[in-house]
């Protein structure tokens, strides 16, 4: 990452060009194959966070080995998975599942719960896309309601794309998460856009337009976060923020005024957290960390579900792709898929789910 590779030094702005938004006409990109909100507030976006080492798990925080098998957490029902397996059971039981079903999402008016669908515990790579002029790939946000990936630069230059990869259009990131946008996630509540910088402007905008709905400055409320490198909502509706400078996955209260739990991350040998994505249809959240380039799955307590393993090679939870560098990760509710781009290149990659497609997006609501 840019400016995550001088850790504790000043950040570097990476600003390539922004490219505005091309209303009703393609972006380019090549495919191979293998809600109301709050008011704007204005804040200053170059600001940088404080960073002042790991931060310990909070007690009663599960943080586990991150070496071995998987942490078995009774209070949740976390269960044991052989470290490196590729089961195509789909159990984990980081949350209880009490039947299996055809991976299909409940329709109608019938609500679709968690244990309605057996969770993820691991990708294959299927194909890859190239972005052609957007390189430097930080960020990304599955849009549910519209069925749209988008994948955006550090320096906000951002392009559309259909849940199979063909481009739409181009858009910008909003000015306040620039000039260094590390991460983005959905809101599928509100129906907004998460844009987070590095410098931990939390920025939600319309996830179309990209217009600015709300900001809130979390380097400022004293946290004890740095350099912020990826955001997800959670089933339990909390924020969910790889604080890269301490090595943590913080909880945050979604109105981003609170501090619930922080999960040291370096001690499940996940250090220098590069991006969080809640995985389809699962309370647990797909990690990316650059320490040894590697992915885990973790449940929101921070019990391991799946442990590291190196993405883009044979091991799980990211299988194969040859991926160098990872980063901007997402998953797509509307078939369960995840995605990785390349962080210092143009080419985004895709992973099919154990088990094959599942729409689980009506799980993902939080409850």
């Amino acid at each position: 990452m840019n400016i995550k590779i001088a850790l504790l030094g000043t950040f570097f702005i990476a600003c390539g060009g922004v490219q505005g938004r091309d209303d009703g006409s393609s972006g380019t990109g090549t495919v191979t194959s293998s809600g109301d909100v709050s008011t704007t507030t204005d804040v200053p976006t170059t600001g940088s966070g404080q960073s002042t080492g790991a931060v310990a798990s909070d007690a009663g925080t599960a943080t586990g080995t991150g070496t071995g098998a998987v942490a078995s957490d009774t209070a949740t029902g976390v269960g044991e998975s052989s470290s490196g397996s590729d089961s195509s059971t789909g159990e984990s039981g980081a949350s209880s599942t009490t039947e299996e079903s055809s991976g299909e999402a409940s329709t109608g008016d019938a609500v679709c719960l968690n244990g309605d669908v057996v969770d993820t515990v691991g990708f294959t790579y299927s194909k890859s896309i190239d972005l052609v002029d957007i390189g430097t790939i930080q960020a990304s946000y599955y849009n549910i309601d519209a069925e749209e990936i988008v994948f955006f630069s550090f320096g906000g230059q951002g392009r559309r794309f259909t849940i199979d990869g063909q481009p739409i259009g181009d858009v910008t990131a909003p000015a306040e998460a620039l000039p260094a946008l590390d991460g983005a996630s959905y809101d599928q509540v509100l129906g907004v856009a998460l844009l987070i910088s590095q410098g931990c402007t939390l920025v939600e905008a319309d996830p179309i337009t990209l217009t600015t709905l709300k900001v809130t400055p979390l380097d400022v409320i004293g946290f004890n976060i740095s350099i912020c490198a990826g955001v997800a909502v959670g089933v339990d509706g909390n924020l969910y923020v790889t604080s890269y400078g301490t090595d943590e996955l913080v909880t945050i209260t979604r109105d981003g005024q609170s501090v619930l739990s922080r999960i040291d991350l370096l001690a499940l040998n996940l250090g220098y957290p590069d991006g969080v994505s809640l995985i389809a249809g699962s309370e647990n959240f797909l990690v990316l960390s650059t320490l040894k380039q590697q992915a885990a799955i973790l449940a929101p307590n921070g019990a391991v579900v799946v442990p590291p393993g190196q993405v883009g090679l044979g091991f799980p939870p990211l299988k194969g792709g040859m991926i160098p560098n990872s980063d901007a990760i997402l998953t797509v509710c509307g078939n369960g898929h995840a995605w990785a781009c390349d962080e210092y290149g143009t080419k985004c990659h895709d992973f099919v789910p154990e088990g094959g497609d599942k729409d689980a997006c009506a799980c993902t609501i939080p409850q």
